[in-house]
């Protein structure tokens, strides 16, 4: 052990640090799919029905939870785009992932960015999704079209931010607005 600061200095400088939380947070992908249609980008959304178990009605990425025959998180994200709407794996050129999001209803989402060719024929899961529905990106990058509202912390601390984007009769927020945000700080870097 007289050598544990060198092995500890080794060790340590060929690991990537994660993020540890206080709770166990369930691995999940999302894919973030892009598309252009009349020369602009569009983000595709969906919007959950009132009878899945949970985030009932709300707006969201195609994705969901790590399953154990998934390779990776793009794996994931393609897999569940597939189930949700018909987006088949092999009509998705994948750019990237944006950074993961812990969220308080315990989930460690990793967004995929990918870009696929409209129009497309979508078949989405009537037990799933009540709507697929996109957004122009330069509606997005608006902010006119950003409100900030807040909430109380889950433990002492101060109040959380809370973003929405209010296009058309979708109020997209909470994890999905996130990630958006996170995908235009992106694009204007």
């Amino acid at each position: 052990m007289h050598e544990l600061d060198q092995q500890l200095a080794h060790k340590l400088g060929r690991r990537s640090p994660t993020a540890q939380t206080e709770w166990e947070a369930q691995p999940a992908a999302v894919l973030v799919p892009l598309f252009r249609r009349n020369n602009a980008w569009h983000v595709l959304l969906t919007q959950r029905t009132h009878d899945v178990p949970s985030h009932k009605g709300q707006v969201a990425f195609p994705g969901g939870k790590v399953e154990a025959e998934d390779h990776d998180r793009i794996e994931t994200a393609l897999r569940e785009a597939e189930e949700e709407i018909g987006l088949l794996r092999s009509d998705v050129r994948i750019l990237g992932t944006l950074d993961e999001l812990i969220t308080i209803s315990r989930w460690r989402i990793t967004p995929v960015v990918g870009v696929f060719e409209h129009p497309y024929s979508f078949t989405p899961s009537l037990r799933e999704l009540s709507v697929i529905f996109d957004v122009p990106l330069t509606w997005l990058a608006n902010p006119a079209h950003l409100t900030v509202a807040t909430r109380d912390p889950l433990l002492p601390g101060p109040p959380i931010e809370v973003f929405h984007f209010q296009y058309e009769q979708f109020d997209i927020w909470g994890a999905t607005a996130r990630i958006l945000r996170n995908l235009l700080a992106v694009i204007e870097e």
